[in-house]
C-alpha cells in the first residue's frame, strides 16, 4: 500500500477492520486477514504511514508463512484472470435449433 492517503479514507478502512472484527462466524483465516489489514491502519491518525506499512508488511508475510498454498493460488489465478478474453454473448434466438456450435452432436 502506498501513500500516504488522506484521512478520510484511512478512516473508512479502519471503520471497515472495526466491522470485519465484529463480523460473526470468521474462519482462522479470515481473522489472520483482517489483522493483516489492521496493522496498516491502526493508530492511523498518530503512527506514521512508513512505519504502518512496515507492520503491514510484516503481518502480510506473516500470512504468506501461514498460508502459502492459498496465497499463491490467489495470485495465480488472479495473473490468469486478467489473460482471458472475455467474449459478448450471443442473443439467443427464438429456433427450437441448437446453436450452430452445438450441432455437432447430430
Amino acid at each position: 500500500m502506498s501513500g500516504p492517503f488522506p484521512g478520510d479514507v484511512l478512516k473508512r478502512g479502519w471503520e471497515a477492520i472495526d466491522k470485519a472484527r465484529a463480523a460473526l462466524q470468521k474462519t482462522e483465516r479470515e481473522i489472520a486477514w483482517i489483522e493483516a489489514l489492521a496493522a496498516y491502519y491502526q493508530d492511523y491518525e498518530i503512527v506514521p504511514q512508513q512505519k504502518r506499512t512496515r507492520s503491514y508488511e510484516a503481518a502480510m508475510a506473516s500470512l504468506w508463512a501461514r498460508y502459502p498454498m492459498t496465497l499463491r493460488r490467489r495470485f495465480s489465478m488472479r495473473s490468469h484472470s486478467t489473460k482471458r478474453q472475455i467474449r459478448p454473448i450471443r442473443p439467443m434466438s427464438n429456433s427450437s435449433e441448437p446453436p450452430a456450435s452445438s450441432r455437432s452432436w447430430r
